[in-house]
């Protein structure tokens, strides 16, 4: 079962690939972050754990630079031998090429970490996406494992373009799945374990129900 299940994600990892590699992002990029700045989720964070976008994810540059702007804490990953860890940033002077080329924060620098019951958000990436925010990633299961342990302790928000979402993706227990997945056209909001509908938030915009 286990075999059968990644080898049906490799082959969605090639497809999902190729078809963000033809997104117009210029044109994208904006509105998926103007949706995210509309969220109560983002307003009320005080602590932002936020990816560092890498050659066609959606951008997050401007997110963080909107984050800095609004006074917010700034967490970006770093990729070690243990994991992934989560550094405090305040400019992109914080930042240096590592895993894979991607910018990462500087390993000096003061380390973040989700806690209950505190105002934070957290941004992730993705390749695929379905409407029960089923989440395809990388292959590495970086943010599976990093989150897994913090289940409900911190929102979760992934970011993709509509060309990314698929109508059913495999997934295994141990895959996370967000909160929500913000697209340039609306919003999806998935369900908990139990099958029960999360909640929309305040100030929410369209979402989608069938994709």
């Amino acid at each position: 079962m286990e075999q059968r299940i990644e080898e049906e994600k490799n082959a969605l990892r090639e497809k999902a690939r190729w078809k963000r590699s033809l997104v117009c992002r210029k044109k994208k990029d904006p509105a998926v972050a103007v949706r995210l700045f509309c969220t109560e989720s983002f307003k009320e964070a005080e602590t932002v754990f936020v990816y560092v976008s890498f050659r066609d994810e959606v951008d997050t540059h401007g997110i963080i630079e909107k984050a800095w702007e609004d006074g917010k804490k700034v967490a970006c990953p770093r990729v070690t031998k243990q994991g992934m860890v989560f550094h405090l940033t305040t400019s992109w002077q914080d930042f240096d090429r590592g895993y894979m080329g991607i910018l990462e924060p500087n390993a000096a620098l003061p380390v973040a970490t989700p806690e209950p019951g505190k105002r934070q958000l957290m941004i992730m990436p993705g390749l695929a996406f379905d409407d029960a925010c089923r989440r395809l990633g990388y292959g590495g299961g970086y943010y599976d494992r990093y989150l897994e342990t913090r289940r409900g302790m911190i929102p979760t928000v992934a970011l993709a373009y509509t060309e990314q979402l698929f109508e059913k993706l495999p997934a295994a227990e141990w895959d996370f799945r967000p909160d929500m997945v913000i697209t340039e056209e609306g919003i999806i909001y998935g369900s908990d374990e139990n099958g029960t509908a999360r909640p929309r938030g305040v100030g929410a915009v369209e979402y989608y129900g069938d994709i």
